[in-house]
């Protein structure tokens, strides 16, 4: 049996979340006998998946105690179920367990998070990466540094990738939109590692006032927040579900994210399957999901945020055009169906290795 562990769910969603709602839904409807834990004392109708899926187990109702003490005392009495934590934590002393470390933030900038997290996750993930069966990443970028930072052997890392919701996929390519509204789109949570003050510096300045940006995110307990002192040509949207997210991909004339690290950035996938251009910093995650199919510049440098978003305004409406399809199209080669089947084959290989 494959045991997912439910923590994800009582947690806001961002893209680590997503990568676990994703995958998990596509693994209940794999051939696979799957079952979600979460702890006894949640209201398991107030989730999107079927409540047969559900086993409430524990005795805790701190989160952190749930998952390293309840949650290894039920798979150690089930000795042929597999775990498969999603996002980053697990029980550390289990063994027969699939952890995903998405990155390592924590490690090489603990100042962009709050001391109780770096110091929790300094702990906990090296722990995590030496005890369990194997481990699952989602970029090259984010393996390479998982092997040298933990001393992990490659083969016991498995890339598998994150990919648009159905949501920001444009049906075809007659639906995408090529006259775009007047303004420009980030997305992502209002923490230092998106080095969200470079827009706001970049659009308060003279010769940009004409352009309007949206910021679309929230803050969060992990990271250590920022003000931002924004102009009138710049709005911040913290309530935004998936259809709303996904209409301002349709409109926006392009996403622009300046993060000085990822582990993958799943808005620069999010976006071309949407049909928005792509102005992004040129950061090895960035690099290796979008290629060549977006406008790059230094996160630590406004004049080659200027010359990239100058570059971008000089494109004629038949490049534009071009650009958005082949982003398009290029957008394919990331499906979540694609990611899950990777994963039960892997969970396949790690069943016959034991065996």
């Amino acid at each position: 049996m494959i045991i997912i562990n439910g923590k994800f769910l009582l947690q806001r969603r961002t893209g680590v979340q997503r990568y676990a709602y994703e995958l998990t839904n596509l693994l209940l409807k794999s051939e696979l006998e799957v079952k979600i834990i979460v702890p006894k004392d949640v209201n398991i109708a107030d989730f999107e998946f079927p409540e047969d899926a559900f086993i409430r187990a524990g005795i805790f109702k701190n989160r952190t105690l749930w998952e390293q003490i309840d949650l290894n005392i039920y798979l150690r009495r089930r000795k042929n179920a597999l775990l498969i934590s999603f996002c980053n934590t697990g029980p550390v002393l289990l063994k027969n367990h699939i952890v995903c470390i998405h990155d390592m933030s924590y490690h090489y900038n603990p100042k962009w998070f709050s001391k109780s997290f770096s110091s929790y996750y300094k702990v906990l993930i090296p722990l995590l990466a030496k005890k369990a069966l194997h481990i699952v990443t989602v970029s090259e970028f984010s393996k390479k540094q998982i092997c040298e930072t933990l001393r992990v052997q490659q083969s016991k890392v498995t890339v598998i990738n994150n990919a648009p919701s159905g949501k920001f996929v444009a049906p075809s390519l007659d639906s995408l939109v090529f006259q775009k509204d007047d303004f420009f789109l980030f997305v992502g949570s209002h923490d230092p590692r998106k080095n969200i003050q470079l827009l706001i510096k970049a659009f308060s300045l003279k010769e940009y006032c004409s352009l309007k940006l949206v910021v679309i995110g929230a803050s969060s307990n992990s990271f250590h927040n920022e003000d931002y002192q924004a102009t009138s040509n710049i709005s911040f949207v913290t309530n935004c579900d998936d259809q709303m997210l996904a209409d301002y991909y349709k409109r926006a004339r392009a996403l622009i994210n300046s993060s000085f690290y990822e582990g993958f950035g799943l808005p620069v996938v999010e976006a071309m399957a949407s049909g928005c251009p792509l102005i992004i910093s040129e950061i090895p995650a960035f690099v290796e999901v979008a290629q060549r199919k977006a406008n790059y510049f230094n996160p630590n440098s406004l004049s080659t945020l200027k010359i990239a978003l100058n570059n971008f305004l000089k494109k004629t409406d038949s490049e534009m055009k071009s650009l958005i399809i082949n982003n398009y199209q290029f957008s394919f080669n990331y499906d979540w169906e694609m990611s899950c089947g990777q994963l039960v084959q892997l969970i396949h290989k790690l069943r016959h290795e034991r065996n």
